[in-house]
This record gives structure tokens, C-alpha cells and sequence, in this order.
């Protein structure tokens, strides 16, 4: 009798209507989902459809901050990451584990629905900590010919097409500036030069923002009149780009100094390192509605000539480094002894989140997803 009841309850769950399967899915937690692929080929192949896939990502998930920091080790600095929940304590989530990259370290170029872009010189991958899973992109076009060279890589999503795709610039002394894009559908690379409006200055290892399905980088164009700072902005979808101008007061910045977050659901952020101003669009696309932030005031601790040569050794302009925006508007910032911090712009409340030992953080957005989870070719961790 125990073993005719347990079949009975096998063939009920396995029964049932495959979208009725694929909500109760999508309500369970990453780690558990996981685990389903492995009781029976239907739920893996369920599972593993990039359609499912699709509508899990469009299902409401836990608002997460993946935080990477170094850690000294012997004779060396290690990065590690953390996925933290954007709650009022910075607390823990779960810890994850960098991928294994035949020892290169890479730089991370944007973070979006639950993918990380990981890069250095001419590797390429795709990373999803939250599966624990990772994907080594094909070789692109346009290799490095010397120390020269210079590239920049920006990650976004395709919603009409459901297609993370990479966008890579590429200036080097032997030929002129290149661009390229790479979709994960294709898992290829395909030359776009020809679509670039103009040739521009972008500074080493600016991360673009990823908003309203379009990548934006700030960069400064010269022409023999003048230099010229503005967003660049490149809609995935239509493929095409185009410019969003800086508050009057920023055109004329050298874009070394200017760095862009999303801000709150579907809008951006100028922080002018410079200056330490935060302008913020409240109308996306509209060059009238940037609106300055109030002052950071005296956020952090007054710097003595030490801890300004300290300061000026970590990269920091003044006595702390914007970081990047909650979901609820607050100021992640770092301070220059490694402490980090979050700063109502409204109230000028700040309250301490936690400290890294010897500073360099960096925090991205992030929301769990099963992305990659369907694609064969890939590093398990």
C-alpha cells in the first residue's frame, strides 16, 4: 500500500499540465529549481527551455548587490564576490565562487539579468553566479597586436529576442577604431564598425550603464575646434546609436572624470568625480530634466596628509568614491579607510554598512536568473 500511494503522488506531479509545472517552478528558490533538473528528463528539458528560462527572469526576484572585494593572500590580492541583499544592513546572501579562468584575472564589464560580463585583453566570459555556471565566449575579430592596444566591453539584453550580446570597441595603433558585437544566440562576433557615428576617447575600464534595453558610455569626442563630452547610448534592439547631452555645466569635463549608474528602475546617473556631483535624468532621454543632487557635504572622515596620500593611492579624487545607487535611491560610497556606506541624498542620513580591509570595492546589481542554464558549452564551477 505505502509503495501504491507514493507511484500515486509520482503520477500526479508528473501529470499535470506543463504550465501549471512551469509556474510552481518559477515560485521556487534558484538552488531548488537546480535540483529539479536532475529528478527526471521532463523537468530538466523543462527547465533547461529557454522560454521557461525567459519567464522565470520576468517573474519578481529579490533585489541583490553582488559585491566584489579583494582579499590579501600569500604573496598576492585575491578578488572574491558576495551576493548581499540591498536591504538596510548590506547583509549576506550567499557567498559565490569565481570562476575557474586558467589563473587570468579579469575585469568585470557590467552585470545584467543575473549575467556577468568577465573580461581581460582577449577573453571573454559570460558568468552566472547564482548557478554557478559560466561560458567562455568565442575569440573575437579584432585581436591585440601590442600593449597599445586599447578595448572596452559593455554587457546588455535583447528582450525582443531574448539575447545577451557584448559590445566591444577597439582602438589600436596598427588600424583604425573598430566595434563589434557578439550575440549569445549565435555565439558569434560580427563587425559593426560602419555603424559608429564618430571615433571617441572612453577611459580604461569604465563599466557602461545598462537602461531602458540600451548600453551608455560616457566619452569625449575632439574635432579640431573643440572637445566634446556626451552620453553615448547603443539601443540593443534596433542596433543603431545615438547621444544623450550632459548637463551644460559637464560638456566640457574630460569624460577620465565622469562615470554613469543606473539610477532607481529606468533611468541614469552622472556622478563628475571631479567635483563629487551626482546629477540625476528623471525624464530618460530628455537633456532638460537632469537635476543635481544636494552635496555629499562631509560624508567620510576629514583627511589628514596621510590619509590624503592614502587616498590619492586608492584612486580617490576626495575622501570617498561613489560606488553605485540602491534601488531606493541611497548612495553606495566607499570612504577612503575602507569603509562603506549609504547616504540619503533627501534626509543626508548615513549610516555604516560594513568595512573592507584595504578598500577597492565594487558592487553591481543583481537579480537571480537561470540564465546560461540552457547552454551546453560552458565551465561548471
Amino acid at each position: 500500500m505505502p509503495l501504491q500511494r507514493e507511484k500515486r503522488k509520482s503520477d500526479i506531479w508528473h501529470n499535470l499540465p506543463v504550465e501549471v509545472m512551469a509556474e510552481i517552478f518559477c515560485k521556487l528558490p534558484i538552488k531548488s529549481i537546480i535540483r529539479c533538473t536532475s529528478v527526471c528528463k521532463s523537468w530538466n528539458s523543462l527547465i533547461k527551455n529557454p522560454n521557461f528560462i525567459h519567464t522565470h527572469l520576468k517573474k519578481p526576484k529579490l533585489q541583490l548587490i553582488l559585491h566584489r572585494f579583494p582579499v590579501a593572500s600569500i604573496g598576492s590580492i585575491e578578488q572574491r564576490y558576495t551576493l548581499r541583499f540591498d536591504d538596510k544592513k548590506f547583509t549576506d546572501y550567499m557567498p559565490v565562487l569565481y570562476p575557474k579562468t586558467v589563473g587570468h584575472y579579469l575585469h568585470v564589464a557590467g552585470s545584467c539579468n543575473g549575467v556577468v560580463s568577465l573580461h581581460s585583453r582577449c577573453l571573454f566570459v559570460l558568468w552566472n553566479p547564482s548557478i554557478r555556471k559560466s561560458f567562455f565566449v568565442p575569440q573575437p575579430n579584432f585581436v591585440y597586436f601590442s600593449s597599445c592596444c586599447r578595448s572596452f566591453i559593455g554587457l546588455g539584453f535583447d528582450d525582443s529576442t531574448n539575447d545577451y550580446k557584448l559590445l566591444r570597441f577597439m582602438s589600436c595603433p596598427t588600424f583604425q577604431f573598430k566595434a563589434e558585437l557578439y550575440s549569445l544566440n549565435s555565439n558569434s562576433w560580427r563587425d559593426i564598425t560602419d555603424i559608429v557615428p564618430t571615433e571617441f576617447y572612453i577611459a580604461d575600464y569604465v563599466v557602461p550603464a545598462f537602461v531602458n534595453g540600451a548600453l551608455h558610455w560616457p566619452v569625449t569626442h575632439w574635432n579640431e575646434k573643440e572637445a566634446r563630452t556626451f552620453v553615448m547610448v547603443f539601443d540593443l534592439k534596433d542596433e543603431v546609436f545615438h547621444e544623450i547631452m550632459l548637463p551644460e555645466c559637464l560638456v566640457n569635463l574630460d569624460s577620465a572624470y565622469i562615470f554613469l549608474k543606473a539610477f532607481e528602475e529606468s533611468t541614469i546617473a552622472v556622478i563628475d568625480d571631479k567635483n563629487s556631483d551626482i546629477w540625476v535624468m528623471k525624464d530618460y532621454g530628455a537633456a532638460g530634466s537632469w537635476v543635481k543632487l544636494p552635496e555629499l557635504g562631509n560624508v567620510g572622515p576629514t583627511l589628514g596628509n596621510v590619509g590624503r596620500q592614502r587616498s590619492l593611492v586608492l584612486g580617490f579624487r576626495n575622501n570617498r568614491r561613489v560606488m553605485g545607487f540602491r534601488n531606493d535611491g541611497e548612495v553606495l560610497l566607499e570612504l577612503y579607510d575602507g569603509q562603506i556606506v549609504s547616504h540619503d541624498p533627501h534626509s543626508l542620513q548615513t549610516s555604516n554598512l560594513m568595512k573592507v580591509q584595504g578598500g577597492g570595492s565594487f558592487v553591481y546589481r543583481y537579480v537571480e536568473s537561470l540564465a546560461l542554464l540552457d547552454k551546453g558549452h560552458n565551465q561548471r564551477i
